[in-house]
């Protein structure tokens, strides 16, 4: 009778312990690679940013060796040949409308409006 309550109880609650420890085991390499992907995925998009823009600047340095190149990049500077004219293009402003924007009336929120339903009921 004793091994029959043994086996009953002691050993369902074992196989569980037991259970639990081996899939504890067996996820904690998966659980660091985890940990270690999100750790690393920053330092990697900003790698990536970066190597991007070292593509461009290299992309931009070489279009200096060219004259038309070193010219583009001179007026980017600012630099501009003696009787040149800057222009500067800018975005026109934005009409002014003769109506008067709209006053929006918004409803008061629901617990505003209950607070003032229970008032009214319970009123002396």
């Amino acid at each position: 009778m004793k091994a029959n309550r043994f086996s009953n109880i002691f050993l369902p609650i074992l196989l569980a312990l037991a259970a639990i420890w081996a899939l504890t085991w067996f996820s904690t390499p998966f659980a660091q690679l985890r940990k270690k992907k999100a750790e690393t995925r920053l330092p990697q998009m900003e790698n990536r940013r970066l190597r991007e823009e070292n593509r461009k600047l290299a992309t931009r340095l070489e279009q200096t060796k060219t004259p038309e190149g070193l010219r583009l990049e001179a007026h980017r500077l600012g630099w501009l040949y003696p009787g040149e004219r800057r222009m500067v293009f800018m975005k026109p402003a934005p009409e002014k409308s003769d109506k008067s924007p709209r006053m929006e009336v918004k409803e008061p929120p629901l617990f505003t409006k209950m607070q003032a339903w229970v008032r009214k009921q319970f009123r002396p």
